[in-house]
């Protein structure tokens, strides 16, 4: 901002200096044309074309006069009017004040005939008295005849003498009006100078102003502050102290003005002033170049009293170098209310120990004999039960096993309290639990008079999920128990149903029970709460379901609430991510492709070309498993995270997130993480692929393959074959221009049409490549990748392997002149064009 108004200053006096320079030019112009208007020139010109004219006339009535015999004085002068008629066209036709006018063609054409009129008669004049006498007659009829002459050469020379005039006087009025303009701008340009220099006059008086008033709110801040303050120099001097300090400290300002901090500091060699090894005093540490925040230091009053403060360090700049300005709070108080919640604190854990030492006694008393109830209905189990007792025997089971977490759960629960793990995920059928669940508390709900029903996804949507089914349990039988605790002759329900995408489920428990107030629906998730209501007095608790039910939910990532309408009962309900997955060992039903084929796989294919992408999904689709597309590295992560699969075929690159690192990511967590993946790569070099394995690939599938190739590897690697692992790599003859087994697997996969379209697509983009390089552009080298594959999947060998060199030649910043490599490629496109065109099934050009 600043450097922008520097340069507009230095524009405008620029402007100034120029205008200056141009009206001093035209100054110096005028005053020159002035002056030599003041040398009388045109009005000499004038004269003499007069003189020269009259001087002719005068010279022609002489010779009209005529002369006797005896008249010598006549013809004398006669003589002398010639010769200065001569010397007036000698001045014309030789001075250099005509030289303009002689440049006229007009007046140059007079002024030759006179001249000849004039050579023609000086042998005439020259003549003795007799002989001129004798010529006097043709001599008046030759100066009759020049008269007109005569006339116009001096007309044209007063014409343009006139003319010049003129144009002088133009000149010097335009001069005069440029004059006046450059004037007129350079004053107002000092006007506009003026105004602004008055404008910011102004502004600088305002911003006085301002500075003066910002200059007493801050004087009354500071006076008016709590907080000591103090300006210290660069040396640890002070040079500010307001009232507060001297409050603060027992010092007058005037004592404590130019000495140094230290004096309010403890001796350096007190104990009580260092805190582990540190100087905690405040001192000209304190105020050090790299000091910044807050610091909690000790100061010593005047009377020897050492206190702590809260010190908070600014550096500015003064008149004399940096100096710092410290506010400096007592803390006293502080650090007395810390100590005391400290000793508070303890107390309280010391509380929570006698606590967690008197529970621990008791669940132990309670478990002694729960372990026995347990054994107990586990040999029961052996006695050859009917089922009407196998359904009560697995009743009492789920409750004793819940029990028994309930007692865990109460031995230490500040684990549950501080535990942030979702639990253990494990794949298991919803319905089946939400059953047992039912059939467990039957029997205490047909006590109360109530009927306990299940409305859980009628349409059969939520079959098999993935999460914890043991903190689910727990936490629905907490809400189940205190919903049949507060019902009589009722209807309880518990109702599970899909909520919104992503396999969330949402679990109500509805009763028509006393419900709850309004003002205790915020509080019954917390521990120890209980209603005072008439069912209390006959249903005990500790108030601790709710709360354990809370912290279930929580720990598996969901969320509960409750809503209640007191006389007509209560819904509890919770929303939980609970995602569907396939039933564990379901044989997956083929494709219509597959018919007659064995059990297809779940098979995930990251791939970045639209083209490979295609040719191995259909190949793959075609041997009749199910595949899944992802266009990158990234979401092929997170498909491979979110779903487990039976096998990954992996492209290695990709933009953004590569095949290695890709591979990296599931292998370190997700439902993926020991899936067996297949790398589909183009680099067939033993440094790449020990690169490629070293990322925990399983195999490698080197482009081109066919579809047996491609089968095969899944075979192995799902356990359909027990053939070797290795890098499957097909046959690469260096002759080969067009693999044609290649080729027509992928005619037979994808069809005619569809390979067509790609092959369309394929040569518009290579020969878009061979454009650029035509261009004298570098290559790119993600670019030459992907044209590299797409090739390697037609089955266009000898493109291929040139692609591969070009890609391996950038990579080591050894390429040579694009020119010349678009030539090669050039050739070898021509030679797989060719290959391609004889190969095409159909009598139809393929018009690639």
């Amino acid at each position: 901002m600043r450097r922008g108004h520097k340069l507009r200053q230095i524009a405008a006096a620029g402007v100034i200096v120029v205008l200056l320079v141009a009206i001093a030019s035209l100054a110096w112009d005028m005053a020159a044309r002035v002056h030599s208007l003041k040398t009388a020139e045109s009005d000499n010109r004038y004269w003499s074309l007069a003189q020269a004219e009259v001087e002719f006339m005068r010279f022609g009535q002489t010779l009209l006069t005529g002369a006797g015999p005896d008249d010598a004085a006549l013809l004398d002068d006669l003589r002398r009017r010639y010769d200065i008629f001569y010397s007036r066209i000698a001045t014309l036709r030789e001075s250099s004040a005509y030289a303009a006018m002689r440049q006229q063609p007009q007046f140059r054409a007079s002024l030759d005939r006179v001249e000849q009129f004039l050579a023609d008669t000086v042998p005439l004049i020259d003549r003795p008295d007799a002989g001129l006498r004798a010529a006097l007659p043709d001599l008046a009829a030759e100066a009759g005849a020049l008269a007109p002459v005569v006339r116009d050469l001096a007309l044209q020379g007063t014409t343009h003498s006139a003319a010049r005039a003129d144009e002088s006087r133009l000149r010097i009025l335009r001069l005069m009006t440029m004059l006046a303009v450059l004037i007129t701008g350079l004053v107002a340009l000092l006007l506009a100078f003026l105004a602004a220099l008055l404008r910011l006059y102004r502004k600088a008086q305002r911003a006085s102003a301002a500075n003066r008033r910002a200059r007493s709110r801050l004087e009354a801040m500071v006076l008016s502050s709590l907080d000591a303050i103090l300006v210290v120099d660069r040396k640890g001097r002070i040079i500010d102290y307001d009232g507060a300090a001297e409050a603060l400290f027992g010092y007058t300002r005037a004592e404590v003005l130019n000495r140094d901090v230290s004096i309010l500091a403890p001796p350096s060699d007190d104990p009580a002033s260092a805190s582990g090894g540190a100087d905690r005093r405040i001192g000209g540490a304190a105020f050090s170049a790299d000091t910044h925040g807050r610091l909690s230091l000790t100061a010593r009053h005047r009377s020897g009293r050492d206190f702590p403060v809260e010190i908070s360090v600014c550096a500015a700049t003064g008149a004399d170098g940096p100096i710092h300005v410290a506010y400096v709070r007592d803390i006293s108080e502080r650090k007395a209310t810390e100590a005391a919640l400290r000793k508070a604190r303890d107390d309280a854990r010391s509380e929570e120990r006698a606590k967690a030492n008197l529970l621990a006694v008791m669940s132990h008393e309670i478990r002694t004999p729960l372990n026995g109830i347990l054994g107990t209905i586990g040999l029961l189990r052996d006695t050859g039960l009917t089922p009407e007792q196998e359904r009560l025997t697995d009743a009492m089971q789920i409750s004793g096993d819940l029990l028994a977490h309930h007692v865990s759960d109460v031995l230490d629960l500040s684990r549950l309290d501080a535990e942030e793990s979702p639990g253990t995920r494990t794949t298991f059928e919803l319905r089946p639990l939400l059953v047992r669940l039912i059939d467990s508390q039957q029997a205490t709900a047909q006590a109360a008079g109530n009927r306990l029903t299940l409305s859980a996804c009628p349409d059969g949507t939520v079959g098999w999920v993935q999460g914890d089914p043991w903190r689910l349990q727990k936490a629905l039988l907490n809400l189940i128990g205190n919903a049949i605790k507060f019902t009589r002759n009722g209807e309880i329900t518990l109702a599970a149903q899909i909520v919104g995408p992503g396999g969330h489920l949402r679990f109500s428990v509805a009763d028509t029970g006393i419900g709850i107030p309004p003002d205790s629906l915020e509080c019954i998730f917390e521990d120890f709460v209980t209603l005072d209501t008439a069912y209390d007095r006959e249903s005990t608790g500790t108030g601790l379901g709710l709360g354990i039910t809370r912290r279930l939910v929580q720990s598996m990532g969901g969320r509960i609430a409750a809503e209640s309408h007191p006389g007509e009962g209560s819904r509890f309900w919770m929303d939980l991510p609970l995602p569907a997955v396939p039933p564990p060992g379901a044989a997956p039903a083929a494709g219509p492709e597959a018919t007659g084929a064995p059990a297809g796989f779940d098979i995930l294919v990251v791939e970045d070309n639209e083209i490979n992408r295609l040719v191995v999904h259909r190949m793959l689709r075609k041997a009749g498993h199910r595949v899944t597309e992802a266009t990158d590295g990234a979401r092929g992560v997170a498909l491979a995270g979110a779903q487990r699969y039976d096998l990954i075929f992996m492209d290695i690159s990709m933009p953004g997130l590569d095949g290695l690192e890709a591979t990296r990511a599931l292998r370190a967590q997700g439902a993926c993480r020991d899936v067996p993946v297949v790398a589909l790569t183009a680099h067939a070099l033993p440094g790449d692929r020990a690169r490629i394995r070293e990322a925990g690939i399983d195999e490698i599938l080197v482009k081109p393959f066919d579809t047996a190739q491609l089968r095969g590897i899944v075979r192995r690697l799902t356990g359909a074959s027990d053939g070797p692992a290795a890098d499957t790599v097909r046959p690469d003859p260096q002759d080969q221009v067009l693999d044609t087994g290649v080729f027509g697997d992928m005619l037979d996969t994808l069809g005619p049409d569809h390979t067509l379209r790609h092959l369309r697509r394929f040569t518009q983009e290579f020969e878009g490549y061979l454009s650029g390089l035509g261009a004298g552009n570098a290559p790119c080298r993600d670019e030459t990748h992907r044209l590299a594959g797409s090739a390697a999947v037609l089955g266009l060998r000898g493109l291929h392997r040139q692609l591969e060199h070009t890609e391996s030649m950038t990579r080591q910043n050894r390429l040579a002149d694009p020119r010349t490599l678009a030539e090669s490629l050039s050739r070898h496109w021509r030679q797989a064009n060719a290959a391609l065109r004889a190969q095409w099934p159909h009598e139809a050009d393929p018009a690639l």
